[in-house]
């Protein structure tokens, strides 16, 4: 098990470096910050001047080298338009996101395995048809589109939930909703693929020739080993979420990492831009960790055959 844990973590470090790479650079194809932070009525010697205090008077290597050993302790640089250090913005607005992704997920798990175990044990049937019609609905329907509608609905139509830029509970309803409709549809759909498949396996007729009660195959049986999938998938879909909450962020003007992306990258802000799209990376790269490990530890055939 150490030598599995350790070629995942080896892999996720390789994997976070290439990233940066593809970070920095990105940060870079949205024209020069310096013309976006200063007036048209700046001089010539104001903008050489900022260009050598964002160190982008040196080549692209050697500002990469720089801020690379900069990450490596900690340091994502200071904001030039917050005039702060990014890891305290990364700090305050990470756990804004955070928050709304978990509330998601939770979301996401507490109505989409009960949906799948139902569509899956009562397959053709009514309950089966409202659960897939759901997950159609869920995974077609945009993502800025449900924002829109649940705001116009339930903030502005009928003020239940504020509308714009609340980090507390009640501010967190409605993008989270937004957000857990895509994965709830997706864990619907998986569970019930897992359900249909377990409870036609032959350990399934065993145990209800034995007289155990239906709730006890369906569930100790039949959902315990669809479980996996399931597992993985809510791993993968942390990182869509992580991906996908700068559009929620930015419609709900919730206080996030993504709104902050969003803003860093109208502004022309390197430093956090950088910061705040690494920072995400980061977090999704150590999820994926986490569950790969998880599905050693649950099945141990995985980590021996891929160890």
């Amino acid at each position: 098990m150490v030598s599995y844990i350790g070629k995942r973590l080896l892999q996720a470090v390789v994997v976070l470096l290439l990233m940066s790479g593809v970070i920095f650079l990105v940060a870079r194809l949205g024209g020069d910050p310096v013309l976006k932070l200063l007036s048209e009525q700046a001089s010539e010697q104001d903008r050489i001047n900022l260009t050598i205090k964002l160190g982008l008077d040196k080549p692209l290597y050697e500002q990469y080298w720089v801020w690379i050993k900069l990450v490596a302790h900690g340091n994502l640089g200071i904001s030039v338009l917050h005039r702060i250090p990014v890891i305290r913005l990364v700090e305050i607005y990470g756990k804004n996101t955070l928050k709304l992704v978990v509330y998601s997920m939770l979301l996401a798990l507490l109505f989409g395995v009960p949906l799948g175990v139902v569509a899956g044990v009562r397959r053709g049937r009514g309950a089966d048809i409202i659960a897939r019609t759901i997950a159609i609905l869920g995974q077609s329907a945009p993502l800025f589109w449900v924002g829109l509608v649940l705001m116009y609905f339930f903030a502005i139509r009928w003020p239940i939930f504020p509308i714009l830029g609340s980090s507390g509970i009640l501010g967190a309803v409605l993008p989270s909703i937004t957000l857990a409709l895509f994965t709830t549809a997706g864990i619907t759909r998986l569970t019930r693929s897992g359900m249909i498949e377990a409870m036609n396996s032959d350990y399934i007729t065993l145990a209800r020739s034995k007289g155990i009660s239906e709730a006890v195959v369906v569930f100790k049986h039949g959902l315990r080993n669809a479980i996996i999938p399931i597992l993985t998938f809510a791993g993968m879909y942390f990182a869509i979420l992580m991906s996908g909450v700068v559009v929620v962020e930015v419609v709900f003007a919730w206080p996030g990492i993504g709104q902050l992306t969003f803003i860093s990258a109208l502004g022309g802000d390197y430093p956090t831009l950088q910061g705040a799209v690494l920072a995400i990376t980061a977090t999704v790269i150590m999820v994926n960790l986490i569950v790969d490990v998880m599905y050693g530890y649950i099945d141990p055939r995985i980590r021996y055959r891929k160890a």
